[in-house]
């Protein structure tokens, strides 16, 4: 059920950002189970979104603890040992990180 909500959720936020005109896409994979988009627009915006298979062996994913919270997302994944974070708010909860 997370998985399919994950994958539903990535694929919209992925349709909304693809309306942007003159974008330029650039896809990565930097680890397995991990594809990693960077767009830029004419904008100028600078987008980034990952699609993470949860199901490829190593994928990790956790929510910050009630001790991490008020950190950068960067800070978060430095102190966690993460190779990708995710901002899921504004510094108060739900960091997601993905460890490998």
């Amino acid at each position: 059920m997370l998985r399919t909500r994950t994958h539903v959720l990535l694929q919209l936020m992925l349709c909304l950002v693809a309306a942007t005109a003159g974008a330029s896409d650039t896809w990565t994979t930097p680890f397995t189970g991990v594809r990693y988009l960077y767009r830029t627009t004419s904008k100028p915006w600078r987008i980034h979104a990952m699609v993470v298979d949860l199901c490829a062996a190593g994928v990790k994913v956790r929510a910050t603890a009630s001790s991490e919270r008020k950190r950068t997302t960067s800070s978060f994944g430095s102190l966690v040992g993460a190779h990708a974070a995710i901002n899921g708010d504004f510094f108060s909860c739900c960091c997601y990180c993905c460890g490998w």
